[in-house]
């Protein structure tokens, strides 16, 4: 069963979907700032964080236990999808498996394509961290504290989740199928992110029917931990826009 953490909220539900390897703990910082009204649901993926099971290797798997989950607690619409990296992959997923249950979307560090480096999918299979190429997730204005933070927490866990959802990752391609997603969707991108660059960003702005796109100084892929509070203020107009 996925584990999850989960605020009540009346006015909507923001559905917070991690990234490879991650778990739900990194949306604390976003959990803790959530528009007035509305809920938070953070969810850890299969096989990742306290949620038990093996790590699934394929897109689908991930979106369906997602999509069973949210069945299960019921949160209170509009929905409000919210994904980081691979999490963004799963949310466009679902967009387009099961386009009534995504009212919104938040789509954080995201690409429409992407091919994982072998060498970088080798390591992590090996159960390797490299510090310098984790280093990389993070914009050079991103203080050390937190970056040596999240490299001790990768020394202390399993990295197969990791391998089993960039397995997933590696070839997602699904650029020609984005202009079927009318859902309102929220592009957001740190301007010194190399994993899922700027131009990323641009392109599914560029596809997707109806979106916007803000791109947030200081901030690498790991946007969600470096930048809570940017990202916070971006949801809120967002929202506010629309509901």
């Amino acid at each position: 069963m996925q584990k999850y953490d989960y605020t009540i909220g009346t006015k909507g539900t923001f559905i917070f979907v991690h990234g490879a390897g991650g778990d739900r703990s990194k949306w604390r910082g976003l959990m803790d700032g959530l528009a007035e009204g509305f809920g938070g649901l953070a969810i850890d993926l299969a096989g990742h964080g306290d949620s038990g099971g093996e790590a699934p290797t394929d897109m689908n798997t991930y979106a369906l236990d997602l999509i069973q989950c949210v069945q299960e607690v019921s949160p209170a619409r509009p929905f409000i999808w919210v994904g980081h990296s691979m999490g963004s992959g799963v949310v466009l997923t679902i967009a387009l498996t099961k386009p009534e249950i995504t009212d919104y979307l938040v789509l954080i560090g995201a690409s429409g394509r992407l091919q994982i480096n072998p060498a970088v999918l080798e390591s992590i299979k090996n159960g390797a961290i490299d510090p310098a190429a984790k280093r990389l997730g993070f914009s050079p204005s991103t203080p050390d504290e937190l970056i040596e933070k999240e490299i001790a927490a990768d020394l202390n866990i399993s990295l197969e989740p990791a391998y089993h959802s960039l397995l997933a990752y590696n070839g997602f391609d699904i650029i020609d199928k984005l202009p079927q997603i009318n859902t309102p969707a929220c592009i957001i991108v740190g301007k010194d992110d190399i994993t899922a660059p700027p131009q990323n960003a641009e392109l599914l702005l560029s596809k997707l029917p109806n979106a916007s796109l803000t791109i947030v100084e200081k901030a690498g892929h790991m946007i969600i931990l470096e930048q809570p509070e940017a990202i916070n203020v971006c949801m809120k107009k967002f929202i506010e826009k629309l509901i």
